[in-house]
């Protein structure tokens, strides 16, 4: 699968970037950031929280989650895949 790439300070759909469908679990891997922030939302975060993925972590998000939103201070590259 491509990789989503974040455009610095602003959030990130990761369901729609990657095409994924929603609701499906996904394994991400920051694979350039110092560190990204991945919050679990239906609509775009107005708050910075969630956890907190440092360079070349992976992280799951829980199957069935209503929407997956990706933050990073810088432009950044995400892999984005079914877990």
């Amino acid at each position: 699968m491509p990789r989503v790439k974040l455009t610095g300070g602003v959030w990130t759909d990761l369901y729609t970037a990657s095409s994924i469908a929603v609701g499906t679990q996904l394994s991400v891997q920051n694979v350039s950031s110092p560190t990204v922030t991945i919050q679990t939302s239906a609509t775009e975060p107005t708050t910075m929280a969630g956890n907190i993925i440092p360079a070349t972590e992976i992280a799951r998000n829980k199957a069935g989650s209503v929407g997956e939103w990706a933050y990073s201070s810088v432009d950044a590259e995400l892999q984005v895949d079914e877990a």
